[in-house]
């Protein structure tokens, strides 16, 4: 959208519906109570039935000549899309991206895809495409993604500054949100890099070196717990060093070439996250194991959302493979954006059934093992 320079794209469900979970806990049940009081079954996706409740309530802002529907980041989303485009009742383009994109066909297909999306706006707004301002803004995207691997190396070590929760959200919000349409972010990637690189001279470790564990954090996180990291570290010391969610969109953008740009940018989109890792292929979930050998982990954890029809199928096949390669694996129930079918204690009870009874290992502070948060946001 950045070749728009005069429109303001807005991303309609991910202000409204996705991030404001991460404040509050209580705010998608709601609307997950609307979508099904129409009939919506209620063991489907928590995050694709609180979009569709948001839809069904009219609570979405309305503005435009028209709009772009996406699959993204599931297949479910698409029936998402689908209310969306009834209820919202503008000129749509859908923009289907390919969800296994391993496929040799899949590239040149996602290509087009993002050609028909330039050609709707061109056609219902009246404007003509500008490569030179994509490119513009993917100089700042490439920046901030060159830097991302360079903190990737720093992640790998047990001296990286930037941890937990921290790291998680700081992408999850570039990316999903930014992309690189913003300088500020590119300014404080300069600054967090600058200070990563001083921590790890200096050798560094977080946490006073109370680590035990290294921990790769696997599938969609339960966007109603987002200080999950900060407890396991303080509880069990254990260290998410990335999460799946931060491995996203990490490709570089042409920004001289308009073919090779736009080709890029379907890359880019395909490997968005959730798509890419959790619902992307088998290929891509099971590269679960290179990432964790890569970032020098000694566990994984598979955050199991109990409503993702597309992972409920790989559960024996992740542990068997964790026993094989000698993780630690541990499965954390949770409902992605509903708080009620699991609750936070009872995501933390996953971890601390494993840590005392499997690994017979004491908490580093007894005093959080349990504790009622049901009421905060």
């Amino acid at each position: 959208m950045a070749g728009f320079k005069d429109l303001i794209p807005i991303p309609l469900q991910t202000l409204p519906e996705f991030i404001i979970c991460d404040i509050d806990q209580h705010i998608e049940p709601y609307y997950i109570d609307v979508a099904e009081s129409y009939g919506l079954p209620a063991d489907v996706c928590s995050r694709c039935a609180a979009e569709t409740g948001v839809t069904i309530d009219d609570a979405f802002p309305i503005f435009g000549k028209g709009f772009l529907s996406t699959n993204m980041p599931c297949n479910a989303s698409e029936a998402t899309s689908m209310f969306q485009r009834r209820r919202i009742n503008l000129p749509y383009q859908p923009v289907t991206m390919a969800m296994i994109h391993n496929e040799p066909g899949a590239h040149p297909y996602s290509t087009q895809e993002l050609k028909n999306a330039i050609a709707f706006i061109e056609k219902e707004y009246g404007v003509k495409y500008d490569w030179n301002a994509l490119f513009e803004r993917a100089k700042h995207m490439n920046e901030q993604n060159a830097i991302e691997l360079e903190k990737w190396d720093y992640f790998k070590t047990p001296y990286s500054a930037l941890v937990g929760i921290a790291e998680t959200l700081y992408r999850l919000y570039s990316w999903a949100s930014v992309n690189g349409q913003e300088d500020y972010f590119t300014k404080t990637d300069r600054k967090v890099i600058a200070i990563m690189r001083k921590a790890y001279e200096e050798k560094y470790q977080p946490f006073s070196g109370k680590t035990r564990h290294r921990a790769f954090l696997w599938g969609p996180s339960a966007v109603y717990y987002t200080d999950f990291p900060t407890w396991i570290q303080n509880c069990w010391g254990i260290n998410i060093v990335l999460n799946m969610d931060s491995t996203m969109g990490h490709n570089m953008i042409s920004t001289t070439d308009p073919e090779q740009a736009i080709k890029d940018l379907a890359l880019f989109s395909e490997k968005g996250v959730m798509r890419h890792h959790a619902v992307g292929g088998w290929d891509n979930v099971n590269a679960v194991w290179e990432w964790a050998k890569n970032f020098n982990c000694d566990m994984v954890l598979c955050n199991d959302n109990v409503a993702c029809k597309g992972m409920n199928g790989v559960h024996a096949l992740l542990e068997e493979q964790a026993r094989d390669l000698g993780f630690h694996f541990i499965f954390i129930e949770h409902d992605l954006e509903d708080s009620r079918t699991v609750s936070r204690q009872e995501m933390r009870k996953c971890v601390n059934n494993y840590m005392s009874v499997v690994l017979n290992e004491q908490p580093l502070d007894p005093t959080i093992v349990e504790f009622d948060d049901s009421a905060a946001y």
